[in-house]
């Protein structure tokens, strides 16, 4: 990789972690900026460990303002979903990867632009 290649990786990682600090959906950009960076397929192995070590993160300093009811209530259908999409997507081809790559980017942007023009959305998942 070169050097600005570097510091894009860079920047696509704090991004993540900005995601992970509570603004919402900023990390959906930086899924494309690895994606083009590792490819489709590569890029989901750089990705999903560093959701996984922010949500950690998370979950070790807001331990004692954490939801546990919403914990456990939302990881098993998040595990499932993890080795579903890991069992689908593994005998893909990265010239299909790619499209499925970005359409569930994109219709996870869809859903993060409607939660924040829908109150009543939000309204139900605040503390």
């Amino acid at each position: 990789m070169s050097f600005g290649e570097w510091i894009l990786a860079v920047v696509a990682a704090l991004g993540v972690g900005i995601g992970k600090a509570g603004l919402s959906g900023m990390s959906m950009f930086h899924v494309l900026v690895f994606a083009f960076l590792f490819g489709a397929r590569a890029s989901t192995g750089v990705v999903l460990p560093l959701l996984l070590v922010g949500d950690v993160a998370a979950v070790r300093i807001f331990y004692q303002h954490a939801r546990w009811d919403y914990v456990r209530r939302m990881l098993p259908p998040a595990c499932l979903g993890v080795v579903l999409a890991a069992w689908f997507m593994r005998d893909l081809d990265e010239t299909l990867y790619r499209p499925v790559i970005g359409w569930v980017t994109l219709s996870l942007t869809i859903l993060q632009f409607a939660r924040a023009s829908t109150p009543s959305i939000t309204r139900d998942c605040a503390p």
